[in-house]
């Protein structure tokens, strides 16, 4: 049983990476469609690089607990953590990044990486929970 909640955590890893990068586009590829501008990345301030995270990281939430839910004991509350938890991670790294190292790294480099740290956070967050 927890090795079908763990493919499901790897799973959630794959589908927000993939979903939160066609967010990344998806408002310019509709022609600024402004309904989408709630979901999707309208420029590239932090908030809207969070919105990237969120939104796929929930619609998984949702898909994922009717195949989950005789198996995790707490599944809400591990997903409700773990989808305020990543924000605040990756804006505290984020953040904490621009302020000591902007001159030695590539900012897209670093802030791609926290992208994915913070995905994966999220996957180990809430199979630990």
């Amino acid at each position: 049983m927890k090795k079908r909640l763990i493919t499901w955590e790897i799973g959630s890893f794959i589908w927000v990476a993939m979903a939160g990068s066609a967010f990344h586009f998806s408002f310019e590829l509709s022609e600024f469609w402004t309904p989408l501008a709630f979901f999707s990345s309208v420029n590239e301030s932090t908030w809207e690089h969070l919105k990237m995270y969120f939104w796929p990281g929930l619609i998984y939430a949702l898909v994922q607990y009717t195949y989950t839910r005789d198996i995790a004991n707490n599944y809400w509350y591990a997903k409700l953590a773990s989808l305020v938890m990543t924000p605040i991670g990756i804006c505290a790294s984020f953040y904490g990044y621009l302020g000591n190292f902007t001159a030695f790294v590539r900012h897209w480099f670093f802030q791609n990486g926290l992208i994915d740290n913070g995905c994966w956070f999220n996957s180990w967050f809430s199979c630990r929970l």
